[in-house]
């Protein structure tokens, strides 16, 4: 399918269960919940979501530096804000971003596009995990409630068994020992069962990426202190990130105990696994039933998901406006290259006169 319309069906479906999650709620009696905000409250916020941002770059940095890059933590941060971005408004969900981040850290600094992307998958093994970690905690606190099993409940926790088999997957053939150095790692091995190096470009690409991977091989084993600290950050991250939330239901009036947070946290990230753009709707729809559910009401619910939305927008224009200058900068160099061979064609056009 067309990478347009494909979009454009998944914005409109989006659209469509926001309309139906707002009109199920009212949207008055959401708009006054909101209302109830204070600007202080959303200023704090939006310190906490940033802070959550600064850890997520300096773990990049760390693993950057760890295979021997050293660029500048604005670069990096610029590039993680407009990956963000990327994630936010396309329906690629939790990743997707990483051709982006890769080539615009490349592209504002030293580092070459082939040991970003390196960098990234070592970032996202430790990443993605933790969310995964976060999400099954959400599903046995949610199960814990002795709730009936539904449909959507079954499809997540089919969901999370799959994402479990990908990442031991991952481990066995990214993390643990290869018994020889031409065994394929997790993404050549894929190429190698789809039979995708029959695609011609992928096949021109296979030696870097059996190259890439056997460099995150060497991350894993021979710098574990670096992965220790990592992990340590992206809970600092997480951290941040989760107070944010709590705090966000606390100013809607709630206090959240820690079963009824991770249940609100697992339909959180459950609803990025939906090829919408910024989980459109299925986070307005999954907040406001796990929010009735718990007995807060389905307008707090709504409410909720606005408010991180609008944080979270605020984050996205950033990273946006940095990448609209990227773009900017690249269009003007090559006009700035160019010029002197136009004038110079030009030049000697006149001279044939």
């Amino acid at each position: 399918m067309n990478r347009f319309v494909f979009f454009s069906v998944s914005l409109l479906v989006g659209f469509l269960l926001f309309a139906a999650a707002i009109e199920n709620i009212g949207a008055a009696k959401i708009i006054e919940t909101i209302l109830a905000f204070k600007l202080w409250q959303f200023v704090l916020l939006l310190a906490l979501n940033g802070i959550s941002f600064l850890f997520s770059a300096f773990r990049w940095k760390i693993i950057l530096n760890a295979i021997g890059e050293f660029p500048p933590f604005k670069k990096i941060l610029a590039a993680r804000m407009v990956g963000n971005s990327v994630n936010y408004l396309t329906p690629s969900g939790l990743a997707g971003s990483e051709f982006f981040k890769a080539i615009v850290l490349s592209r504002e600094s030293n580092v070459s596009a082939g040991r970003a992307f390196t960098s990234i998958v070592v970032d996202g093994a430790i990443y993605l995990p933790t969310i995964l970690l976060f999400v099954i905690v959400g599903i046995f606190s949610i199960v814990s409630y002795n709730v009936a099993p539904t449909r959507g409940m079954v499809l997540s926790e089919l969901a999370i068994v799959f994402l479990i088999l990908i990442f031991y997957l991952f481990y066995a053939k990214m993390i643990k020992p290869r018994k020889n150095l031409k065994e394929k790692g997790f993404f050549t091995f894929f190429i190698g069962l789809l039979r995708l190096n029959r695609i011609s470009a992928i096949n021109k690409l296979e030696g870097k990426i059996f190259k890439m991977e056997t460099e995150v091989r060497d991350i894993f084993s021979r710098q574990r202190s670096v992965l220790l600290y990592s992990f340590l950050i992206t809970l600092a991250e997480f951290g941040f990130l989760f107070l944010s939330y709590w705090l966000t239901v606390w100013f809607l009036g709630f206090t959240l105990g820690l079963k009824m947070f991770f249940s609100i946290i697992a339909i959180l990230y459950l609803s990025y696994l939906l090829p919408l753009p910024g989980a459109l709707g299925g986070m307005e729809l999954g907040q406001s039933f796990a929010f009735a559910f718990l007995g807060l009401g389905g307008a707090a619910g709504i409410a909720f998901t606005l408010i991180t939305r609008i944080v979270s927008l605020i984050y996205v224009a950033i990273g946006i406006a940095y990448l609209s200058y990227f773009e900017a900068k690249i269009i003007s160099q090559k006009i700035l290259e160019f010029l002197p061979q136009a004038a110079q064609n030009i030049r000697d056009l006149l001279k044939g006169l």
